[in-house]
């Protein structure tokens, strides 16, 4: 539910009496440093300016500068603010990375060797955010006197939030509260990810989701690295203490001390609360309160449990014998030799297609590794032992010996027929079967190739990483590489159904693909096929062509999420769709495509075809010129609800392509990007827009609108559409004073501070008349009027108190109401009310 109090009227004067904040925007009519007076409405901001930009772009600040407050957002690309070294920003109030937010929308806050001191730090945590905020601190200082919270609230918005703050080195100071997640609604989220630095927040308590009964989203705390200190002697740091979200402390390396006890899942609403030691250190000086649905998991973390530690182990072996806490692998090495219990347990991982078996040993001691605390930590007693370097290439190694024990892994000795497992200089084969190759570790090799006729997979799984100096070849006939969760480094080309009648596959789940040279997706025979799947994650084209089509061959790049990230400086590297008489064609479903050039059948009249069908996500165009987008023969670009974003004026340069019959639309998406587009053109209920520099600065965006949604619009959307507005119902595109959502109920124009709508008070010496517009068929829009007669105390207030009322003819979506009010007193002050239901 949304309410916005919109004007007060006093008896008194018969006058409106209208308060606005002083807001400076950034409009960008010159450079783009901050201290740049044309670069802002009204000058450069003072410390009594609001400052706040809605541009997709980034302020840079290298030099002093001040405000009451600064935020920042846009709907379709970042509103960033990037301190670098020798800026420094001084607000008297709040920074907010994402608020106001009426559709999602994206923000972001950079520090780069510069300092911000503020009250508080909200990204996208505020009650009317929208969408993604991100924070990321590369090195310089924060310094806040209050709070600093990441995506803890969102409202009542349909978006929901995403916070994201990122340390990777400096200063970072609280002086208050740390809410880390647990937004109003499930589905939002909050991430701190710490890699290097010092965060420092020893005033107050700190929540990591849970903050409130009522509140649904997640929060997650990444230790990477740096050091976190949180919380004080009698100041907890909770996780998921209260709510349905989930509170999680991941810990990978680094120190994090709560100064002051863990409390985890202190309620009992449905929310969860996790500690999982992966590596690193986590210090409970206050000692730990683990509650209902609370786990702790250790790995190769260690925790130190203080405080009281008379009762500690028995706590911990009931919590062990529950199952709330649980281990798997673990150090190499003995943290001392005097335990005072430990458990064993044999786990089993399964990705589906492989099984690994772990046993391992949890061990806790009291004060001989650190006095006065509980040590707990993990022993792997079967840790995989990676080959031994060699001195040179000793031959083809393949996998799948007849002799081997089966377990899959590319470290075990036998299951390879020269008799050891291949390292940095060896060429790889797997093509004797179609099993899996599980990579879990780190491995390296030269070149591998993979292919049977019934399909050879090679997995790299979460731990693993897979680098060759050369190519990884899925030729011949089928192969198959699965990422989930690893990291995969080609020194050359990665050939994806290269030759043969081969039906190749890489699948990119989760984790990393980077490719030194080319990709080559379908190939150099008729009937050969590839296709590379993303559905999560990042592939990185270093250099050279990313081919979908190579050859005679059909090609397939299917993006489902994730990023796919080739080239934009050095060497040529476009996206090649479709090159001679194979078929290529791009299935971009969600994520993000990013491109210098992008070639459809380009220098191709042959039988094949190339197509680019956007269903969704962003295909992001980075070369500035007429060429970077070619396209002839039987290329096709297909809109739907997917954006193509191209740099720099290239509107007529993408009408030409449309003219000559490359480009065609049907349905869209619901929400305009922006209302000053360049050219457009209709396709029965769909309209394809092509804009420079208003949805997107400095670049050229091209959407398909569907003007008949199923289902269809509500009346505010369908206001939002028509103005373009970019601000929430709570927000005041033109400044007027007057909210967005307000302008719609008293048939206002929101992006001209002239026309505030249809209002106006008289007084005849009986009757105080209060008449405005109001609209006939949005059930959802409730008016309120409350009176009173004290204004600053809001004494005895009373809601919709007149004593007659009556209607206006019907005109348009609105009539005019007419509110009469006995004049029995020498004080009366009116405050409508507009809510949203």
């Amino acid at each position: 539910m949304m309410k916005k109090n919109i004007l007060i009227y006093a008896v008194l004067t018969g006058a409106a009496m209208i308060a606005s904040a002083e807001v400076n925007e950034w409009i960008v009519s010159s450079d783009g440093n901050w201290t740049n007076a044309a670069n802002w409405s009204d000058g450069i901001p003072t410390s009594d300016d609001t400052a706040k930009s809605l541009k997709s772009f980034t302020i840079t600040l290298d030099s002093t500068a001040v405000a009451k407050e600064f935020w920042c957002r846009n709907s379709i690309g970042v509103s960033a603010l990037d301190i670098r070294t020798g800026g420094s920003l001084t607000t008297s109030g709040d920074v907010n990375i994402n608020i106001l937010s009426g559709v999602k929308t994206y923000a972001g806050l950079l520090l780069n060797g510069g300092s911000l001191s503020a009250r508080s730090l909200y990204i996208a945590a505020w009650a009317n955010s929208q969408g993604d905020g991100f924070m990321t601190m590369n090195s310089g200082s924060v310094d806040l006197s209050a709070s600093f919270s990441v995506g803890s609230k969102g409202g009542d918005k349909t978006e929901g939030v995403q916070g994201t703050a990122t340390m990777n080195g400096g200063t970072f100071d609280v002086g208050d509260f740390t809410y880390i997640g647990g937004g109003e609604h499930a589905g939002d989220i909050g991430t701190f990810n710490m890699y290097g630095g010092v965060y420092t927040a020893t005033n107050n308590e700190a929540y990591v989701s849970g903050w409130a009964t009522n509140h649904l989203g997640d929060g997650v705390i990444n230790i990477y690295g740096g050091e976190v200190t949180i919380g004080k002697t009698n100041k907890a740091l909770n996780v998921g203490s209260q709510g349905d979200g989930d509170g999680v402390i991941n810990v990978y390396g680094g120190k994090m001390t709560a100064l002051g006890a863990l409390t985890m899942d202190a309620n009992m609403d449905a929310g969860t609360a996790a500690l999982n030691l992966i590596g690193g250190e986590f210090w409970a000086d206050g000692g730990v309160n683990a509650y209902n649905e609370s786990s702790i998991h250790v790995e190769e973390g260690v925790l130190y449990w203080g405080g009281d530690i008379t009762d500690a182990v028995s706590e911990i072996t009931t919590l062990v014998n529950n199952g709330d806490i649980t281990w798997i692998g673990g150090q190499t090495n003995m943290l001392t030799e005097n335990w005072d219990a430990s458990w064993t347990n044999t786990t089993i991982i399964d990705y589906g297609y492989w099984s690994n078996v772990n046993q391992s040993v949890l061990y806790v001691d009291a004060n001989d590794v650190s006095n006065g605390f509980i040590t707990m930590w993990a022993c792997n007693l079967s840790p995989i032992v990676l080959p031994p370097v060699t001195d040179g290439a000793t031959g083809i190694y393949n996998f799948g010996n007849l002799g081997g024990n089966g377990d899959g892994l590319w470290t075990t000795a036998v299951n390879w027929n020269l008799g050891t497992a291949p390292t940095a200089e060896d060429d790889v084969s797997h093509k004797w079967n179609d099993s899996y190759l599980i990579v879990a570790t780190p491995v390296e090799a030269s070149y591998i190739e993979i292919q049977h006729a019934s399909t050879a997979k090679v997995a790299v799984v979460d731990g693993g990483s897979l680098t060759l100096s050369g190519d990884l070849d899925l030729s011949t006939k089928n192969g198959r590489l699965i990422v989930d969760g690893g990291a995969v480094s080609v020194g050359n080309i990665m050939k994806v159904g290269r030759f043969g009648v081969s039906d190749s596959h890489v699948e990119l789940n989760s984790g990393s693909i980077e490719v030194g040279a080319s990709t080559d997706v379908g190939g150099f025979a008729i009937g050969s096929e590839g296709t590379v799947t993303i559905n999560g994650g990042t592939y990185t084209g270093s250099n050279g062509y990313f081919y979908i089509g190579r050859d005679v061959g059909s090609g397939t790049l299917n993006m489902n999420g994730g990023l796919l990230q080739l080239s934009t400086s050095g060497a040529f590297a476009p996206l090649a769709i479709g090159s001679k008489p194979g078929n290529g064609t791009v299935n971009l479903n969600d994520g993000t495509i990013v491109a210098k050039d992008v070639h459809l059948d380009w220098n191709n009249t042959d039988a094949g075809t190339a197509t680019i069908n956007l269903n969704g996500g962003l295909l992001q165009i980075e070369g500035g010129y007429g060429t970077a987008l070619r396209m002839i023969d039987d290329a096709q670009m297909v809109f739907g609800k997917g954006v193509l974003q191209w740099k720099g004026d290239r509107v007529s340069d993408f009408a030409t392509y449309l003219s000559g019959g490359f480009i065609s639309w049907s349905g869209g998406l619901t929400n305009m990007l922006t209302e000053s587009w360049d050219q457009s053109w209709t396709n029965g209920t769909s309209i394809l827009y092509a804009d420079y520099n208003d949805a997107n600065l400095g670049y050229a965006t091209v959407w398909a609108y569907d003007t008949a949604p199923p289902g269809g619009r509500s009346g505010y959307e369908t206001f939002v559409v028509t103005h373009g507005l970019a601000e929430g119902p709570e927000g005041d595109d033109d400044n007027d004073g007057v909210s967005n959502l307000a302008e719609y109920g008293i048939n206002g124009n929101p992006t001209n501070a002239a026309d505030k709508g249809q209002m106006e008070t008289v007084a005849d010496g009986t009757y105080f008349i209060f008449t405005h517009a109001r609209l006939v068929d949005d059930t959802n829009v409730v008016y309120r009027l409350v009176d009173a007669e004290n204004l600053v105390f809001r004494a005895s207030p009373h809601t919709n108190a007149w004593v007659s009322q009556s209607l206006g003819p019907v005109s348009g979506d609105y009539r005019m109401v007419t509110n009469n009010y006995n004049l029995t007193t020498d004080k009366l002050f009116i405050e409508l009310e507009i809510e949203q239901q």
